[in-house]
């Protein structure tokens, strides 16, 4: 999705221990916008997820430099889940989306660069990862 709308991106891929442990990380994509790396994180569950399925990719995002993560989930978020991101925020932007939130901007023929940049915005400036993207908004 975010290839056809020219943001640069890389496909998952997974990272292997140098000591043959086997697989250490797997990471789910990665989107360029504006400079900016987002590693993503895509879960399908039948409930909202919790603090416990955001924290492992916090911490993948914690651990490198200058990166921003990038959740996109159905159904949800729990309301513990999106204050442990919020906590997290004066370390990183984290962006928290629904597919059905990316079906609506889809829908809309807004390009899917103006929603991260402005979840990114919201994120980073008013502390709020799970703003819902209303369409064309706030100026670049």
């Amino acid at each position: 999705m975010f290839a056809l709308d020219g943001l640069l991106v890389r496909e998952a891929f997974a990272l292997t221990s140098d000591e043959g442990a086997g697989i250490v990380e797997q990471i789910d994509g990665v989107v360029e916008l504006d400079n900016n790396l987002y590693l993503v994180e895509a879960k399908f569950y039948s409930a909202n997820l919790g603090v416990g399925d955001v924290a492992q990719h916090m911490v993948r995002v914690s651990r490198r430099s200058g990166i921003r993560g990038l959740f996109v989930v159905h159904p949800g978020f729990s309301a513990a889940a999106i204050e442990s991101v919020k906590d997290e925020l004066h370390r990183s932007v984290f962006v928290l989306a629904t597919i059905e939130e990316l079906v609506r901007v889809f829908e809309s023929d807004a390009p899917l660069t103006d929603w991260l940049r402005n979840k990114a915005r919201h994120a980073a400036i008013d502390r709020d990862p799970h703003r819902l993207y209303a369409g064309r908004e706030g100026g670049r």
